[in-house]
């Protein structure tokens, strides 16, 4: 039987957002108790200079006001779990990514125009917390105009409990924001940031936060030359990744979502002396498990877990050659990745830990293959475009209609969440 949820999807307000963040009010930041963690274990003597590159995503281009689902759900939560489990080949950090738009499109499912509003910060890191998030490949394949409900305004269960199948194993265990307003405030963004724990911030963003070559204040070098007046503009959140103390006098790396044209890569360097006028707030979430693995890379390396469907499972197991993770259900077709040791990746259905059935395949280079497997058998082999030049969550798009086509369905079953999660 399935347990009833506190979270429902419901609309937020029609107000329309530049990017999509909806910023915290002063008043609620200062009522809200500053994150502090316990950092035995952690390693306390701060670098000058340290980044998560190597974990990281891909940078990709946010649609609609989706900011902050990229920032904390694909880009802070992505990075930490690919450190985790130590996921560094970028085919397998692009393939395995967590979606962006799952929790955006749940907080607006009932809008409208969905993709026209925005969201706060501790909205998302509640659902976080309570329902985690999926693997963007994991089905319903969702961007941000997705709607859970029909025209009726039913929530269509089979799809919802599918994702919720998918995302419960990824929960956050904490969140909470820094204070910005402490004389030391610079001293645990870099302790985070250098345990590899990034900082999610929302900050204003005016006309000069663009390139130079479109009129903004980005140099050629990646450095934010910071030009607006503090606390003006609209509301934005990124994802702090990294920091250098001799980059233009002591540097924050921060990872934005608008693709990778943007600055170096899609990142930019915000000098430590512009922080306190740019950045609005800053928040850090902790996953599930987190302080039992400081030093290791297996926080998210779990053993299979159940979901909410009965019998049906969904973690990590370490093979030979391979990383199998997804979901095992007794005699019955599922969805999963495998991670080939070689750089490679496949995601797809399987039976009995048996490849069968329709799915997709990338070689090392990020070459795609369309793949057809009987009882492990590759029966049919179609080469497909390169992965590395095709444009970010289009490419997943296809895939995941293709897969769509091609894959048995589930037998997913749910119930009706009987109460409602309410944002603030």
């Amino acid at each position: 039987m399935k347990q009833i949820f506190t979270l429902v999807i419901l609309s937020l307000s029609t107000i329309m957002y530049s990017q999509g963040l909806r910023l915290t009010s002063p008043e609620d930041l200062a009522a809200t108790e500053p994150f502090e963690m316990n950092i035995a274990g952690f390693g306390t003597n701060i670098p000058a200079a340290h980044n998560m590159l190597k974990y990281a995503p891909p940078a990709l281009t946010q649609t609609g006001g989706s900011c902050v689902g990229f920032s904390a759900a694909y880009c802070a939560q992505g990075t930490m779990m690919n450190k985790a489990a130590n996921t560094t080949m970028p085919v397998h950090k692009y393939v395995l990514c967590m979606d962006p738009y799952f929790l955006f499109t749940v907080a607006n499912s009932r809008l409208d125009k969905p993709c026209d509003n925005g969201m706060d910060f501790e909205y998302i890191f509640k659902m976080m917390t309570e329902i985690g998030n999926k693997r963007d490949l994991m089905p319903p394949f969702v961007e941000c105009d997705y709607k859970w409900h029909n025209n009726q305004g039913d929530l269509n269960t089979n799809n919802w409990y599918t994702a919720l199948d998918a995302s419960l194993p990824f929960r956050i265990e904490k969140y909470g924001p820094l204070d910005l307003e402490r004389s030391d405030w610079m001293i645990p963004i870099k302790q985070y940031l250098s345990n590899d724990i990034p900082v999610v911030i929302g900050a204003y963003v005016k006309d000069d936060f663009s390139p130079t070559s479109y009129g903004g204040s980005i140099q050629t070098d990646g450095v934010y030359k910071y030009t607006a007046s503090p606390g003006d503009g609209d509301g934005h959140a990124m994802c702090i990744l990294g920091y250098d103390d001799q980059k233009a006098g002591g540097s924050f790396l921060v990872r934005n979502s608008w693709g990778e044209g943007f600055g170096i890569n899609g990142d930019f360097w915000l000098k430590y002396s512009d922080c306190k006028a740019f950045i609005a707030e800053a928040w850090v979430i902790i996953p599930e498990q987190w302080n039992e693995n400081l030093y290791e890379a297996d926080d998210y390396n779990f053993s299979f877990k159940s979901t909410e469907t009965e019998g049906l499972l969904y973690g990590r197991a370490d093979w030979e050659t391979s990383i199998y993770e997804g979901f095992y259900k007794k005699d019955e077709i599922v969805l999963a990745y495998e991670l080939y040791n070689e750089g490679s990746i496949y995601f797809g259905p399987y039976f009995n830990y048996v490849k069968h059935g329709f799915g997709v395949g990338w070689d090392a280079q990020g070459n795609r293959y369309e793949l057809e497997f009987n009882q492990g058998t590759l029966v049919k082999e179609t080469a497909g475009f390169a992965g590395a030049q095709s444009s970010g969550l289009e490419m997943l798009t296809e895939i995941s209609q293709i897969l769509n086509d091609g894959t048995p369905t589930m037998d997913f079953v749910g119930e009706f969440p009987e109460s409602g999660y309410k944002g603030e």
